[in-house]
């Protein structure tokens, strides 16, 4: 009994050791600057218009003609 227990103790050992291993090796590559594959747009230019839709196939061409046609001021662009 006591040397199952230890075989599994050993086996958890190496499972925690491997999962940590692994989030250190995530942690040092994750402060690698990204490469932008895009250009950047003046600041003036960017805006998100995010739409939640319950059942968006039946619904997404009349809400892009809406916002299509909603004209926002100079202002806030």
């Amino acid at each position: 009994m006591l040397e199952i227990l230890f075989i599994l103790v050993g086996i958890m050992s190496v499972y925690c050791f491997v999962i940590e291993t692994y989030s250190v090796f995530l942690s040092i590559f994750g402060y690698k600057k990204l490469e932008k594959y895009y250009t950047e747009s003046s600041p003036e230019a960017k805006f998100l218009i995010l739409v939640a839709a319950h059942n968006e196939e039946d619904v997404i061409e009349s809400t892009l003609e809406n916002l299509e046609k909603n004209r926002l001021s100079e202002r806030i662009i």
